[in-house]
Formats: structure tokens, sequence, C-alpha cells
């Protein structure tokens, strides 16, 4: 169960709600979905988190719910470059010591980057990353941090 007060526990189910809706199966984006959820200004309401908050898991599971709702849509893609969202601070992230956090980011990141070649050189811009960091997930018991990261 996750940790920490009421609230922060129901805003984590509101952003895992958000990229739920935003992609169904084998990571097929829903439109429908990404454009309602873009419309009621959640990427503007996401990047805030990303950059705002103090809570790591909140900003990593922000960042995925917004590759959730970009993914393979052109106008999101273009309303995230609006708010200036960089890869940096998830990149950072990557290498959080709290695995949780750690995977999260990878999660983000792999999800951006998945078949958006522009998306792919921004997060080049963001920083160095090692292929090293995904090793522990990959060769993990854990099945599910395995599919996290061979999903993307």
């Amino acid at each position: 169960m996750l940790k920490g007060s009421f609230s922060e526990r129901v805003l984590l189910a509101v952003i895992s709600t958000l990229a739920a809706l935003s992609i169904g199966l084998a990571h097929t984006p829903v439109k429908l979905n990404q454009t309602a959820i873009a419309a009621g200004g959640a990427i503007k309401s996401l990047v805030s988190l990303v950059n705002g908050t103090t809570n790591d898991l909140a900003k990593v599971q922000s960042a995925y719910a917004l590759a959730c709702i970009t993914l393979a849509h052109a106008d999101n893609q273009k309303l995230l470059l609006k708010e200036k969202f960089t890869f940096t601070l998830l990149i950072d992230l990557l290498y959080s010591s709290a695995r949780e956090v750690s995977l999260g980011a990878g999660q983000a990141l792999t999800t951006f980057a998945y078949n958006h070649i522009p998306t792919q050189k921004n997060i080049v811009k963001g920083g160095e990353i090692c292929y090293e960091q995904f090793i522990q997930f990959l060769d993990s018991d854990d099945q599910e941090e395995q599919v996290t990261q061979l999903s993307r």
C-alpha cells in the first residue's frame, strides 16, 4: 500500500487513472481519451506537479501520465512543448536511491521515447542515461519490474 497522507494517495490514484485512461492494451493510445484529458487542462497541471511537488513518486507518476497522454498524439505533444517540459529532472530521478522512483522515471522516459524520434533527441539533450541503470530492473526477480522496462 502507498505510504503517506490520504491526500497524497488520492493524488497518486488520480494521476495513475489519467495514465490508464490514455492508453489501452499493449500501450495503444486511446486518442479520444487523450484529447479529452488534455482539453481538461491535465497537461499543464501534470507539468506543474513534475516541476513543483517535493514528492518524487508524484513527479515520476505525473511524468508517466504525461507520456501516456502524449503518446502518438501530435496535438498533445505540441501542448507539452508549450509548457516548457524538459527531461532533465526525470533523468535525475532515474538515478534515485528509491527503487520505485527510479523504476517510474525509467517507465516515463521509455514511454516518452517510444516511436518518437524528436522526443528521443530531446531526452538525449536532457542528460546522460546509462544502460546499466536499467539492468537492475531487467535482472530483477520481480517480473513486474522486468516487464515495466521491456514493454516500452
